[in-house]
């Protein structure tokens, strides 16, 4: 693959990994698109690690907090890491046991597409009920049932073209948390999900690293800058607006895949 488009790559994959609108379904509408061909797993795994870094990195001060209050049995520190551990297996279990089926049927823009449309319709139900209801609740407080419910959401993401961090947001917002609290636990739980991800496949396809080359380099550090970004910008977008506009992206994105995979 060449160095512009690994490039190209590690930007979607930097901006649309924290940024509602689905990494994955994004991954594999542009290599439909325009018929690029897949650089296999290495890659794959290569941008979500620089993700991964962007998000340790962002939040070096919180998860360096955490890590203290754990060591001084904090309550609230040892609610949070609990949440996130709990929160996660669902992911674990769907991505270990679907992972092939996903693989099978639902890596087509057709289905990608629908799927993005569908989490546009559930983005706009989200922030209708949000006007009904104040956001009282943050991550160190949430319950057990709130943790289940946020970790399910991330379940489905294991399908591509539904955002891991749109479809946890949404879930927190419903859990009563505000969109700027559900943002930042949404990217806290990304850690153990990305990390998990990466380690298994780089342990299942440590071969394909044999052809590593400069070029996925190139997208490693586009991923990393543009996931930092896109990380900061959402944090201070939440604040003061809602999810409508990734609605109506996903929409219009969606559109287009559904009618390009009939039109071929």
């Amino acid at each position: 693959m060449r160095l512009f488009q690994t490039i190209i790559l590690g930007i979607i994959q930097g901006a649309t990994e924290f940024i509602p609108i689905s990494s994955s379904g994004h991954l594999v509408l542009i290599r439909e698109f325009f018929g690029w061909y897949d650089a296999g797993l290495a890659l794959d795994i290569m941008l979500h690690l620089a993700t991964l870094l962007a998000v340790l990195f962002y939040f070096r001060k919180k998860i360096w907090g955490m890590i203290i209050g754990l060591w001084r049995k904090e309550r609230e520190a040892w609610q949070l890491f609990g949440g996130i551990v709990f929160a996660t297996c669902p992911a674990v279990l769907v991505g270990f046991l679907g992972a092939d089926l996903v693989e099978k049927y639902f890596r087509g823009a057709g289905a990608v597409g629908v799927l993005m449309i569908l989490v546009g319709i559930i983005f706009i139900l989200v922030e209708r009920h949000q006007k009904k209801q104040q956001a009282v609740k943050s991550a160190e407080v949430l319950t057990w049932v709130d943790y289940l419910w946020i970790g399910l959401a991330q379940a489905i993401a294991i399908l591509p073209g539904v955002s891991r961090s749109g479809s946890t947001i949404a879930a927190g917002m419903r859990r009563k948390m505000s969109r700027k609290q559900a943002a930042e636990f949404s990217f806290f739980l990304s850690i153990p999900a990305i990390f998990g991800a990466g380690f298994y496949d780089l342990l299942k396809h440590r071969q394909d690293f044999e052809i590593i080359s400069s070029s996925f380099l190139a997208g490693f550090i586009a991923s990393f800058a543009v996931g930092y970004l896109s990380i900061r910008f959402l944090i201070r977008y939440l604040k003061t607006h809602n999810l409508n506009i990734f609605a109506y992206y996903l929409f219009i994105l969606g559109g287009i895949a559904v009618i390009f995979s009939l039109w071929r």
